[in-house]
């Protein structure tokens, strides 16, 4: 455990250079829903919609954070990267307990951390909920394997509490049962049939609390997505895109890419991209050598096969209730499951039965270097935007607030022009009216993006007692 934490140390604190500056988009409409919930409110958070979801868990530590740091944002950063070393440990104890090997352990953490689909939810608090959510289901799934070895009602109360704790954290915490499904699998291919009762046992809480949560929230109704696809070939491509973000890098969004404001960002974020293909060569040479199973430790190589399935599967899993849409924070979930395939791929293509890792692939070790450097340039390269996004987001706001100056409280005032993103970024989508209630501005302020603007769309605008265009505010 010593070693992965440390491993996972060491990667997030490069990552800490890029906190600081002000809250963006979505992070607003979050401080505003969960700032002053007070203690009557909650009962009713933890057991119905509060704001149009079911979130109580997050709610209630962003409650906290607010209640400790208000406005003071480097908080809530460190808090997303705490998560996501948290995380990478779980999967490293995940590693270690499908490959039954120790050096698995790091070699996990080290993938995990590394991996640039996680800028969305290292970087941007609105998507911390992905990892609390992530953080529960690992947690069910380590304990559900020790289950396995050893039975005890103690784990599966435990297994009870984590996917609970899960599902209140975000509503894509319902991929903890297909994903403990998957975690199955070495035990049924060892049993058979006879592993069943085990299995089931295990699996019964999650499934009660499924069965209660999946109705309620049917009934209570789904949010809807903009641009959200539901048929079968734009769910199959969906699905080979997000595969694409979780192995290779891919980013989400790769209009921004190569047009950006200074030839600094351009050439850090072309370079982020070029990883992805050196990312993708190193997964090819992977695979190649793979093929080419040894039958020198048969139990070894029928674990890490067995270990790539239950990647491939979980990653599956974690996509399930996300498919329909593309991006970042939503594959974070999958991400685990994507780790473990890579370290199991590697295994099989470096001699997974050495023990003593004398690998018969050629420099082994450094071709897994090289794919955890290349996902971690990427991911660092778009750290460095939303680093930039968040300072441009405190300089506008200073702006903002004092080109108001003089504007008769609970007058409206329309700000058109604002940017929705910083190369790959969020800036202003969604944050106000939040942003303006969040900082006790008296005026009601609307905020309409560039793109918004463009399209001739400005609401309310033409009754503003003031409208404040992106140029008096970017001199």
């Amino acid at each position: 455990m010593q070693r992965p934490a440390a491993i996972a140390l060491l990667l997030i604190l490069p990552l800490g250079l890029f906190t600081g500056g002000s809250f963006v988009s979505d992070d607003w409409f979050v401080l505003q829903r969960d700032a002053h919930i007070t203690p009557a409110d909650w009962p009713t958070v933890f057991s119905s919609l509060f704001s149009g979801w079911y979130r109580p868990l997050f709610d209630l530590v962003i409650h906290v954070l607010w209640r400790l740091f208000g406005l003071t944002a480097w908080p809530y950063q460190w808090l997303c990267l705490v998560g996501l070393a948290g995380c990478a440990i779980l999967v490293g104890r995940l590693c270690t307990q499908l490959l039954g090997t120790s050096t698995a352990a790091w070699q996990g953490t080290f993938v995990f951390s590394s991996l640039a689909v996680h800028a969305e939810t290292t970087f941007w608090l609105a998507a911390f909920n992905e990892v609390l959510a992530g953080f529960f289901i690992l947690a069910a799934a380590c304990i559900f394997l020790d289950y396995l070895t050893k039975l005890s009602r103690l784990r599966i109360a435990l297994i009870a509490v984590a996917s609970l704790a899960a599902i209140m954290s975000k509503e894509t915490g319902l991929a903890v049962l297909p994903v403990l499904a998957a975690c199955s699998l070495p035990h049924l291919v060892k049993h058979r049939s006879r592993g069943l009762g085990a299995v089931f046992a295990g699996l019964a809480a999650p499934l009660a609390i499924l069965s209660v949560y999946v109705p309620w929230r049917l009934a209570a109704g789904l949010p809807g997505y903009a641009g959200a696809t539901h048929d079968a070939g734009g769910l199959l491509k969906n699905l080979v895109y997000y595969f694409l973000m979780l192995f290779v890098g891919f980013p989400a969004s790769m209009h921004t890419f190569g047009h950006d404001s200074s030839p600094w960002l351009r050439l850090v974020t072309i370079a982020a991209v070029t990883t992805c293909f050196l990312v993708l060569a190193v997964l090819a040479l992977l695979a190649i050598r793979a093929a080419k199973i040894s039958l020198a430790d048969l139990e070894a190589t029928h674990r890490a096969l067995t270990a790539l399935l239950v990647g491939v599967l979980w990653s599956i899993a974690g996509l399930a209730a996300t498919l329909p849409i593309v991006a970042e924070r939503t594959a974070f979930i999958a991400s685990a499951g994507a780790a473990v395939a890579v370290v199991a791929l590697w295994r099989l293509a470096a001699g997974p039965g050495t023990a003593q890792l004398t690998p018969r692939l050629p420099h082994a070790h450094a071709l897994l270097a090289v794919f955890c450097l290349a996902q971690f340039v990427s991911l660092g390269a778009r750290g460095l935007s939303w680093h930039i996004a968040r300072h441009v987001s405190a300089t506008t706001m200073a702006r903002l607030e004092t080109s108001m100056h003089g504007v008769a409280p609970g007058a409206l005032v329309c700000v058109v022009g604002l940017p929705d993103q910083y190369e790959n970024a969020y800036l202003f989508q969604n944050a106000f009216p939040a942003a303006a209630e969040v900082l006790g501005w008296p005026q009601r302020v609307i905020g309409v993006t560039k793109a918004a603007f463009e399209n001739g769309s400005t609401p309310e605008c033409a009754s503003a007692a003031r409208m404040i265009g992106a140029d008096e505010l970017s001199r």
